[in-house]
């Protein structure tokens, strides 16, 4: 009996090893965008979601997105999450409220560097952000700095049934607003070209004021001042389907590439 003891327990320690390998968690995956819902999605009409911000946190500290109803635009820095509003005004949300569509991570900044010129418009600086990366990666991109003058948008609260989002729009659902002599922070995604029909290609970006009053979808800015840049390259992307009931109606066949230009 003393003989066969010993290959008993080997046995018995390579079953445990093996079986406790099948149960040990899943590496928790922090350098990749996670991605609730798709943007075809949001373009087609599908402006509600399940998705709590207490959830999305999981994923999360900074990011875009919109809400439910279409009710706004959404910008996440620092693990804080606020509803810019088509009257231009800024709200603080809490982690019950739901999204529609949102896209975050937990930003690591790679690089930091600063951008400055005379006239500095939003396009000249997405070209001199384009010059430090690579196309075909994912990019979280933090700006910061004072602004001359700034275009923004959110849209007003949508009421079913949901037109498409390039018609709603268009047809009155969009509210403009200008600000001028404004400090903030500008969040945004450059996101490569295969991403189209998912996420939004080039660059997409929210800006809110230090003092949490005024913000908006980016049309444009312009400053004199040295703007401070932080890119966080990721990994890859996580999508996460949108668990609404008007996620299964939608046509995801249907090329809206025309109508995602119009948008942005």
């Amino acid at each position: 009996m003393k003989k066969t003891a010993a290959p008993i327990v080997l046995l018995a320690i390579l079953v445990c090893a093996v079986s406790c390998a099948d149960r040990a968690p899943a590496k928790k995956i922090t350098d990749f965008v996670y991605q609730y819902s798709i943007m075809d999605a949001l373009l087609a009409g599908v402006y509600d979601g399940n998705m709590t911000f207490g959830e999305l946190k999981k994923h999360g500290d900074f990011g875009l997105g919109g809400f439910n109803t279409l009710d706004g635009e959404l910008i996440m820095n620092h693990n804080e999450v606020y509803k810019m509003r088509y009257d231009g005004s800024i709200h603080a949300i809490p982690d019950a409220d739901r999204t529609g569509i949102a896209f975050v991570k937990f930003f690591r900044p790679d690089s930091t560097f600063a951008v400055h010129a005379k006239g500095l418009t939003y396009d000249m600086l997405k070209d001199s952000i384009s010059k430090r990366i690579a196309r075909n990666s994912i990019y979280a991109i933090r700006i910061t700095g004072k602004l001359k003058a700034i275009q923004a948008r959110a849209p007003h609260p949508a009421t079913k049934p949901y037109p498409p989002l390039a018609e709603y729009l268009a047809t009155g659902g969009q509210y403009n607003f200008d600000f001028e002599n404004v400090s903030g922070t500008l969040v945004g995604f450059y996101m490569p070209d295969y991403m189209e029909k998912t996420n939004i290609p080039g660059f997409h970006t929210h800006f809110i004021t230090d003092d949490r009053k005024q913000g908006g979808h980016i049309f444009d800015f312009v400053t004199d001042e040295p703007l401070t840049v932080e890119v966080d390259q990721a990994e890859g992307i996580t999508i996460a389907e949108n668990t609404h009931p008007d996620w299964q109606k939608l046509n995801l066949k249907e090329n809206r590439q025309n109508e995602l230009h119009q948008v942005e």
